[in-house]
Order: C-alpha cells, then sequence, then structure tokens
C-alpha cells in the first residue's frame, strides 16, 4: 500500500513538471506580448465559457444517478453538487476520473459499493462518447488546409486507444471479474485497487463490486443507452465552451476549425492521463493546430488559459462542497423508493 501511494505521488510530480515545462515552452516559443494581446479581447464575455462548462457537467451529472438502485439516490441537488465537487477535483489529480471517487460522499455510509460499480459504467459512458468526436475530427481535418497529417492520426489512435480500453474494462466487469483480474483499471475510474479484504460474506469469491458491474452490464439496457445519450449531450455542451473561447478571441476558424480544436482534450484525456489537468500538453496542443489553422499559436494558448481561467474558480468551490457534504447514515429500509 506504501509502495502504491509512492508511485501515485511520483508519477503526479513527474506529471506536474512535465506539464509545466510544456507551458513554459510554448509562452517562450509564442511569445508573452503575443498572448498577452488575445487575452485582452476577453472581457466580460468570458462568462459565456462559464455558462457551457456548466451545462454540460450538470447533465453529466446525470447517468451516475440513473445507475444507481432507486433507493440509493441521490436528491438532484447532491447528484449535481457531487459532479460539480469531483470535476474540481479532477482536474488537480492525474489519471482519467480519479477525482470521482469524491461523489460517494453523497451517498450513505455503509451503501457505497453499488455507488462504485455505477461510478465505473458511468466513466466508461463517459470515455465511449468521446469516440465520435475524434472520429469526426479527423475526417473532418481532411478537408481543413494545414491541419497535419499527424493530427488524422493521434486523433483516430486516440479514439482506438478508448474503443479498446472501454471494452476490455466492460468485458472484465459483465464477467463479474473486473476487481480481482483489472485492479489496475480501476485506478483509471476513480476506483482505488482493492487487495480484496473486507468484502462481504457471500459464500463465493466474488468481489461486491464486481457483483454490482455485473449486474449493471447484464440488466437492462435502457440506464446504459440514456447514460450514453446524456454523455453526449454533455460533450457537446462542453465543447460550446471552446467555441465561445475562440469567439471571444475573435478566431475566425468556423465550424470545422472549431471541432478540430474540440477533439484536443477529448484525445488528451487518455494519452496525456498521468498529467494533472492536462497542464502544459492541452496548451502545446492547441497552440500547434492554431498555427496550422492560420490564427497563431498565441490564440491557442490563450483559449487553454480562460479554460484554466475557470479552473481557478471551480477547484476551489470543489474544496467547499466537499467541506460542507452532509452526513448521511446507512438507510434502515435499502428496498424503499427514493
Amino acid at each position: 500500500m506504501v509502495m502504491h501511494h509512492r508511485s501515485k505521488n511520483v508519477l503526479r510530480v513527474a506529471g506536474i513538471i512535465v506539464g509545466l515545462a510544456c507551458v513554459v515552452v510554448g509562452v517562450r516559443w509564442t511569445g508573452v506580448g503575443a498572448i498577452r494581446a488575445a487575452l485582452s479581447q476577453v472581457g466580460g464575455n468570458i462568462a459565456w465559457m462559464f455558462v457551457a462548462y456548466t451545462a454540460g457537467t450538470a447533465v453529466a451529472a446525470v447517468p451516475w444517478r440513473e445507475l444507481l438502485p432507486l433507493w440509493l439516490r441521490p436528491s438532484w441537488g447532491a447528484t449535481l453538487t457531487s459532479r460539480f465537487a469531483a470535476s474540481g477535483v479532477n482536474a488537480l489529480l492525474p489519471f482519467f476520473g480519479l477525482g470521482e471517487a469524491a461523489r460517494m460522499l453523497w451517498l450513505p455510509r455503509g451503501q457505497r459499493t453499488p455507488g462504485l460499480a455505477a461510478l465505473v459504467i458511468d466513466r466508461l459512458l463517459f470515455l465511449a462518447a468521446g469516440t465520435p468526436i475524434l472520429v469526426l475530427a479527423a475526417l473532418v481535418a481532411t478537408r481543413v488546409p494545414g491541419v497535419p497529417r499527424s493530427y488524422e492520426i493521434a486523433a483516430l489512435v486516440s479514439a482506438g486507444i478508448i474503443s479498446i480500453a472501454v471494452a476490455a474494462v466492460a468485458v472484465g466487469a459483465a464477467t463479474g471479474r473486473m476487481v480481482g483480474k483489472l485492479r489496475w483499471a480501476l485506478v483509471l475510474f476513480g476506483v482505488p485497487p482493492t487487495n480484496g479484504k473486507g468484502k462481504e460474506s457471500t459464500g463465493d469469491d466474488v468481489n461486491p463490486v464486481d457483483r454490482e458491474l455485473h449486474a449493471l452490464l447484464t440488466g437492462p439496457r435502457a440506464p446504459i443507452v440514456r447514460g450514453f445519450l446524456l454523455h453526449t449531450v454533455a460533450r457537446l455542451l462542453l465543447a460550446l465552451e471552446i467555441y465561445a473561447g475562440l469567439k471571444i478571441l475573435g478566431a475566425p476558424v468556423g465550424p470545422a476549425g472549431t471541432l478540430i480544436f474540440i477533439a484536443i482534450p477529448v484525445g488528451l484525456s487518455v494519452i496525456g492521463t498521468f498529467v494533472p489537468g492536462q497542464i502544459g500538453l492541452q496548451e502545446g496542443a492547441c497552440a500547434l493546430v492554431a498555427a496550422a489553422l492560420g490564427i497563431g499559436p498565441a490564440t491557442g494558448i490563450a483559449l487553454v488559459f480562460l479554460q484554466r481561467l475557470r479552473q481557478l474558480v471551480f477547484v476551489p468551490l470543489a474544496g467547499l462542497l466537499i467541506a460542507v457534504v452532509p452526513y448521511r447514515p446507512r438507510p434502515s429500509d435499502p428496498q424503499g423508493s427514493s
């Protein structure tokens, strides 16, 4: 356990160092003056980015709740609060969705096993909803002059990696042996690795999280289909944040160019998973794409800086939400309705 925490801390520090180094290189290459000039156009219009991010995050909160049993579902207020808290924590931690475990705080103590299982499926659906964006962006990039072929390859490779990872974890979960066989994968989905201790006494060797995952993936398809559709809508709403940022910066890239930008954080969420908040990697990728589109690398870096500014608001908010989370005792009637 000590070795696990030490390795995680080493990766976190290494990711931060790599990210900050990328930021320094990108800023020096672009020029501080050019970035300042791009940011000077912002003003109060940045509020539109906050609106788009808030809408997308709110919609993305729903699938997890829908995957929970009726008797365990938190209120709508708690559902939204937990989603915003997890989003803020994710910006500080490496690996995809590790901060999602914070959502368990809004469930009753002693009844978090179904929540963990629902969380894994929720993250799988969120990842899967990003693959159409990557594929579409790669196809659009073939028709946009200036975009290098390496972008198309990177987008398609990212889509392939996501598809394989989602399929592998889903198959492992459906067989009811994910925790026992794929413990390493749990880290990517916000679930701490388990050594098997503290299992419920069930008469077999199946971990309770595995039992819940198996039930979700072999049960009714409606919650999973709704979850995928909701996450697709959430992705599109979150994409409006980038569209608003480009409009604020006066970048005339059109719908096609905007889609090319939108795919960057989707792909980096997996490829750059060890770097907290994709710091540095997203700045560098956006600078290269902006240069290829003829709007200058400063615009690409300024766009990401605007998103970082939004994080400066939501990260402290996450800490506040977690600090005031109400204590919820174990429910006395787990078979009751919500």
